[in-house]
């Protein structure tokens, strides 16, 4: 005979009601063309990130993309 697991907490709907007031700052890791396509574009244009850097292998690679993405 099996017992039920017991969470460590109790799951309240208010939980999931809370909505961020501040967008989430994300560092883009990578310069290349999956960052220059998708992933920077897609991070840049959302409203719930702020795109806050830019780190790649080659540091002007970096400044580029962050130049055509108007990020800091």
């Amino acid at each position: 005979m099996s017992r039920p697991i017991q969470l460590a907490h109790r799951y309240s709907p208010a939980m999931s009601l809370q909505v961020p007031t501040t967008p989430l700052r994300v560092g883009l890791v990578g310069a290349g063309p999956w960052a220059r396509i998708a992933h920077g574009p897609g991070l840049a244009t959302s409203p719930d990130v702020a795109l806050a850097g830019i780190w790649a292998r080659r540091v002007t690679e970096a400044h580029d993309l962050a130049d055509t993405l108007g990020c800091p």
